[in-house]
C-alpha cells in the first residue's frame, strides 16, 4: 500500500466533503489521513477547522475553540511552527474566531 498516496487521497476526500457540506465525512476522512500519516500538519489544521465549524462556545462575540480543536491546532503548530497557518492557528487558540454570519466557521 502506498501510504503517502492513501493519506493524500483521504485528505482530498475531506476537502470534497467540506465543499459538499458533509462535515461528518470531512472529519472522518481527516482522521484517517492523520492515522496514516501523523506528521501531516495540514490535516491537523483542517481537522481543527472542521471541528471549529461545529463549535458553539461564544464569548464576547468570539467563537472559542474547545479542547479537541485546540489540540488539532497545537499539533499543527508543533509540526509546522512557521507554516502557512501558524499565525492563524495561534490566534484561534488564544482569541477565538470573530463570530459573524459572514465567517465561514459561523453557523
Amino acid at each position: 500500500m502506498d501510504l503517502a498516496g492513501a493519506t493524500h487521497a483521504y485528505y482530498n476526500l475531506a476537502i470534497v466533503s467540506l465543499y459538499s457540506r458533509l462535515p461528518d465525512e470531512e472529519i472522518k476522512d481527516l482522521r484517517k489521513a492523520i492515522k496514516l500519516d501523523p506528521a501531516n500538519a495540514e490535516a491537523y489544521h483542517e481537522l481543527g477547522m472542521a471541528l471549529m465549524r461545529e463549535a458553539n462556545i461564544v464569548r464576547d462575540g468570539r467563537r472559542l475553540a474547545p479542547p479537541k480543536e485546540v489540540k488539532a491546532f497545537k499539533t499543527y503548530l508543533k509540526l509546522r511552527p512557521d507554516g502557512y497557518f501558524a499565525q492563524y492557528d495561534s490566534r484561534v487558540i488564544s482569541k477565538g474566531l470573530p463570530y459573524s454570519p459572514a465567517n465561514p466557521c459561523a453557523k
